[in-house]
């Protein structure tokens, strides 16, 4: 399997889960995931964009299958964590019982590529791991001691933040969305010379590739960021234009091609690759993530899923949707339980807006999600908050320990829950002043 992380601004690979099968069959395939770095649902041809080109993308998805109903977590470590564990990130653990806003994924949890491990398979990561904090603090948690047998990245250094753009010679000032435009164009150019590696090395018939974003376009950027129209919102926050992301499955012949509507999310990789590559999910633990495979392979017929997801940002649940439905819940404009750095330097002020009511929308006729529905809806608004009710008792909340969230070290569960423990969220209804440096977003970059 080979799981590609890149930053869409630096053009060169920067996380890359790899594990190779040691058959050429289809019924152990090699997997590819490139997973890029905060790009928008509509930065892809095949997705809608008029200035970005991306051919050999857009081929994948001609010949492949195109998720338009597919989730990402709101920034980047999450997203990894929901990737690796199956598991939405409040549930995972972390060392000590804390729950950090990029967590250090706990040595005790089982990562996918330690499962595909035990059906054969050679793993590997190149690039941004995401899972150890920024600093690698724990030796326990670093790439080599979860189940990869090859890691290509850097420890203690930042190899290029996502807002700092970068293009080669031949790919810049030419595409028709300036500097983000050129680097998504070079990132497309990248995944031709994957698949022209495939052929060359006859792997290409026994390969399953993955293309998605860890999370979408962050609008604080201003024109050194993406597109996702028109969906609202962008990265760090919970609306359509942060967690919706566009996401390619291709694979030859042996699965199918077309548009899939179902909602689905990163966190279903997990129990899919595990199912098609003959490992065995981990015993006594709870995995979120569904087992689509029905939805690709080919010679298999398609399954009723659960087409629910539930809107987490950090441990703050604020939104779910089954189906069409989506059910945003009251919160105040950037919740006090949020760290400092997201609520005042990283949100954008429409992205850390107040919600005060419960708002429902249809995201079929609605997916700019411009008109409340609720007051005419109310048995859906009913149906929702008892799917709500559900995960703040499983996964949690910001002032829930849920019980099906794991815990692997002596001591207070989740100390920095306590003071939220007994708050009225109605009386948190206030407003916060936006860092002047995030105001002109890339202007001063």
């Amino acid at each position: 399997m080979v799981y590609l992380n890149y930053f869409p601004i630096v053009v060169v690979a920067c996380l890359s889960l790899i594990s190779c099968g040691q058959t050429v069959e289809v019924k152990k395939p090699n997997v590819i995931i490139i997973l890029t770095d905060d790009q928008g649902y509509k930065d892809l041809g095949c997705y809608g964009s008029p200035f970005i080109k991306t051919p050999n993308t857009d081929q994948l998805a001609s010949k492949g299958l195109r998720f338009i109903n597919f989730y990402a977590q709101p920034i980047c470590g999450p997203s990894r964590t929901a990737l690796l564990t199956g598991s939405y990130p409040l549930r995972v653990a972390e060392p000590g019982n804390t729950k950090r806003i990029h967590p250090p994924v706990h040595s005790g949890e089982i990562l996918l590529p330690e499962v595909l491990k035990t059906a054969g398979y050679t793993t590997a990561c190149i690039g941004k791991w995401d899972l150890n904090r920024r600093n690698f603090d724990r030796k326990d948690c670093r790439p080599n001691r979860q189940g990869l047998d090859y890691w290509f990245g850097m420890p203690l250094a930042h190899s290029m933040p996502p807002t700092r753009l970068g293009a080669g010679k031949q790919f810049m000032e030419k595409s028709a969305m300036g500097l983000y435009g050129d680097a998504a164009e070079e990132i497309d150019w990248s995944v031709g010379e994957i698949m022209k590696k495939l052929k060359e090395l006859e792997l290409d018939k026994n390969t399953i590739l993955v293309f998605t974003s860890d999370n979408g376009l962050w609008r604080a950027r201003g024109t050194h960021a993406g597109s996702a129209f028109p969906f609202r919102g962008g990265k760090v926050s919970t609306w359509e234009g942060d967690v919706r992301v566009p996401c390619i499955i291709w694979g030859h012949d042996f699965l199918k091609r077309g548009i899939v509507n179902h909602v689905t999310s990163g966190m279903d990789f997990f129990p899919t690759f595990t199912k098609m590559t003959g490992a065995k999910l981990p015993e006594g633990r709870i995995v979120d993530g569904k087992d689509i495979s029905s939805l690709i392979v080919k010679t298999k017929k398609e399954k009723a899923l659960d087409n629910t997801y539930y809107y987490y940002f950090y441990t703050h649940l604020q939104a779910v949707r089954q189906g069409d439905w989506k059910l945003v819940l009251p919160r105040p404009q950037a919740p006090e339980w949020i760290p400092y750095v997201s609520r005042k330097s990283v949100w954008k002020r429409e992205d850390m807006e107040s919600v005060k009511g419960t708002e429902l929308y249809n995201l079929r006729k609605d997916p700019s999600k411009r008109r409340n529905v609720a007051a005419e809806n109310p048995q859906v608004v009913k149906t929702l908050m008892v799917l709500v009710e559900k995960a703040c008792g499983d996964i949690g909340d910001f002032n829930v320990i849920g019980k099906g969230a794991r815990f692997y070290d002596e001591g207070v569960k989740r100390p920095g829950a306590r003071p939220w423990k007994n708050i009225n969220i109605d009386s948190l209804l206030h407003e916060h002043n936006l860092h002047p440096f995030y105001q002109d977003g890339a202007s001063i970059l």
